[in-house]
């Protein structure tokens, strides 16, 4: 832990008082400190692959059930307000979103050369949707929505990638 992490606390007050406007720095930090571990085990996840059926199920369960998630994740959070962020903040953005896309089109052919993947559908297509899909079910966690309506849509989604 480092003690110069301070969003933790920055966004339980703001999210307590609720003010109109909130005036932050060094965004590029917040981004880079509690992001990467969000990441980091995001991507292992992926990493860890038992096959396709299995590592989809770890990323709905840590879309719906990660404790983290209550609250969203601050850069899906940047990635949707990505116009409104500085230049140094946006390609930071872009390259933790350029990573998780690499990471996923990985899984993917990884799955693809296992036979454990359909060859009708393109890995980078597929890429972006699982991306898509569990940046959805986020931010619905974050909003309020139930993580078991959130797990039945995803589970859904998810099941595009089994058809054979």
């Amino acid at each position: 832990e480092d003690h110069r992490h301070l969003w933790p606390e920055m966004f339980r007050v703001i999210e307590e008082a609720r003010p109109r406007w909130v005036l932050s720095e060094n965004v590029v930090a917040h981004v880079q400190m509690g992001l990467d571990k969000v990441l980091a085990d995001l991507f292992q996840v992926l990493q860890n692959s038992a096959g396709l059926q299995d590592t989809l199920d770890a990323l709905v369960s840590f879309a719906c059930e990660d404790p983290r998630m209550e609250t969203g994740c601050l850069f899906y959070k940047m990635r949707a307000g990505k116009h409104r962020l500085g230049p140094k903040t946006r390609a930071r953005v872009d390259e933790i979103q350029g990573a998780a896309q690499a990471a996923y089109e990985v899984f993917l052919q990884s799955c693809r050369d296992n036979n454990d993947f359909p060859n009708g559908l393109s890995v980078e297509a597929s890429a972006r949707f699982l991306g898509e899909q569990l940046a959805l079910a986020i931010t619905q966690r974050a909003s309020g929505v139930e993580p078991a309506q959130i797990r039945q849509v995803m589970e859904m989604a998810m099941s595009v990638f089994l058809r054979t």
